[in-house]
């Protein structure tokens, strides 16, 4: 049994979702997150999003 999971954010500046491989290339997203000073930048962001999310969709796995 595999699951795809699909992270992404899109259209607008209100937040970007920064992977650390992202900001070594830099770009308009990277920029927008650095000077909108939306968030706190962490080195392990998207991992922790990614395990977040894989630990709810194996919760809902078990309620259903």
């Amino acid at each position: 049994d595999k699951t795809i999971l699909s992270l992404s954010n899109t259209n607008g500046s209100e937040g970007y979702f920064i992977t650390e491989d992202a900001f070594c290339r830099g770009g308009y997203e990277v920029d927008m997150h650095l000077y909108g000073h939306i968030q706190t930048y962490r080195r392990d962001a998207d991992f922790l999003l990614a395990l977040a999310t894989v630990e709810t969709i194996n919760r809902l796995k078990k309620e259903s």
